[in-house]
């Protein structure tokens, strides 16, 4: 759907008890200079997170806790737009990051995707946590464009599903997120993403990643991102059928 020659997007947020996070988040997608659909998907909180943002414009969905992946597929089924961006109910996005990848797809039609890169890392209060900040881009170094042949190449799967704009059309191609996985549902869908299409990477900062202790996927210890073992079990799995380099974390 388009108005004008300004495309609708749809950032699709899954939440389960962020309620300490979510509105700032949201306000800081809705402050980006395009025509959006922002629908937040409640998996299941108990802490009033979906409260804090039902005065914002902003579409609100509860729905009986299923994982992040079956959130994700959910808000997939209620999204109008031409075009589609999954933000986490904690990161915050850098202002004009979010229209930059936008206006991009709308300038090369034949492109199904652009991602962007981190900005910094920061705590739960806020705070950029520079040593990570610094370890952290240097794991998404990336080329200019994310191909299959590259991850091939390499023992880490530099990106995540936050820094990319899709088109919905591709979206569908590639399928729903798969619900087997706790953790890793972006890295699996992103990588069949890679099996069609290379993706093209703008070095644009896209948002601030927030790590705290109840983060899926990490914590914070010191100071330091510390992977979780569900992690690190669920991306060798993936990694492992689809034949490419197990990451060394």
């Amino acid at each position: 759907m388009t108005v004008g020659h300004r495309a609708l997007v749809s950032v699709i947020i899954p939440v389960h008890n962020a309620c300490a996070f979510l509105r700032k988040s949201v306000e800081s997608i809705l402050a980006e200079d395009c025509l959006l659909d922002v629908i937040v998907v409640d998996d299941g909180s108990d802490d009033g997170s979906l409260e804090t943002v039902e005065d914002l414009p902003v579409r609100c969905f509860r729905k009986k806790h299923g994982g992040v992946a079956d959130a994700r597929n959910f808000g997939l089924s209620k999204a109008k737009g031409n075009y589609i961006h999954f933000f986490d109910s904690d990161d915050l996005c850098i202002s004009g990051s979010l229209k930059i990848r936008v206006e991009w797809l709308q300038n090369h039609p034949n492109e199904v995707a652009v991602g962007g890169t981190v900005g910094e890392v920061i705590d739960e209060e806020g705070r950029v946590v520079e040593l990570y900040s610094i370890a952290l881009k240097r794991w998404f170094e990336v080329p200019e464009r994310l191909t299959l042949e590259y991850l091939e190449k390499i023992n880490k799967f530099p990106t995540s599903l936050w820094l990319y704009v899709f088109r919905k059309d591709f979206v569908k191609q590639v399928g729903s997120f798969d619900t087997f996985y706790s953790v890793c549902d972006d890295t699996d869908f992103i990588i069949r993403a890679l099996h069609t299409h290379s993706i093209p990477i703008l070095h644009v900062p896209s948002l601030l990643h927030r790590v705290r202790a109840e983060s899926l996927s990490k914590y914070l210890v010191n100071g330091h991102c510390v992977f979780k073992r569900r992690s690190c079990a669920e991306e060798w799995l993936i990694r492992s059928y689809y034949g490419l380099p197990c990451a060394r974390i």
